[in-house]
């Protein structure tokens, strides 16, 4: 049995957000190799998502890494061909070591809210949350956010734990709600729900693909 001697604790249902963040902080440094070696594939996915709507002028099209961590997800973007990238994240230790791989234009450390994103109106032609752990409120807050930043036409991109968003009351009744309000309000298109294998503990993932109305 793997131990995850350096991650476990950050998936506990138990702890508050800031605890979370902080946690990350703390395994920062050993992150990337723990989740590799248990079979971690989401970052692969989600940059396989963006590449898959945006199959030419990658090099143009800029993506907004939101839960950005150690730069997972922007290295396998940049493998693609995009290379405007910016990242926010939370975690002070997980964005230093972020910072000196030299993906990112700008990095914000900074999570997510109710409160507006210091960004542009239609800046992004992509926005990229995966793996996101914790209570689904500030995800669901920032929803509307995420679609005011993203350019019409241009895709939001959620990936997680599949047991989250079929199981977590939080998720049902704060996130799912939101999205569907989103659709139901015209904001935006749902254009895949697809499950996949690739997370550690034997967990499915689901990938939460949203296209923003012209």
């Amino acid at each position: 049995m793997p131990s995850y001697k350096n991650i476990d604790g950050v998936f506990a249902s138990d702890i508050s957000d800031q605890e979370r963040i902080d946690r990350y902080s703390n395994i920062a440094s050993n992150y990337e190799e723990d989740v590799i070696e248990e079979g971690y594939t989401a970052h692969v996915a989600t940059a396989g998502t963006i590449g898959e709507v945006y199959p030419d002028g990658r090099d143009t099209k800029e993506v907004l890494d939101i839960a950005a961590g150690t730069g997972l997800v922007a290295g396998e973007l940049k493998k693609l061909g995009f290379c405007l990238m910016d990242a926010l994240e939370p975690s002070k230790g997980m964005i230093e070591l972020a910072s000196k791989k030299g993906l990112y234009r700008e990095l914000y450390n900074m999570g997510l809210s109710a409160e507006p994103i210091p960004l542009p109106t239609d800046k992004y032609d992509a926005i990229t949350i995966c793996g996101w752990h914790g209570s689904a409120a500030p995800l669901a807050d920032a929803l509307s956010e995420m679609v005011r930043i993203v350019k019409p036409g241009g895709f939001i991109c959620i990936v997680t734990r599949m047991h989250y968003v079929k199981e977590l009351a939080d998720y049902k009744e704060l996130f799912l709600t939101q999205c569907a309000k989103l659709k139901d309000d015209g904001k935006w298109t749902e254009k895949e729900c697809t499950g996949f294998p690739g997370y550690p503990f034997n967990n499915e993932g689901v990938k939460m693909v949203f296209q923003v109305c012209t």
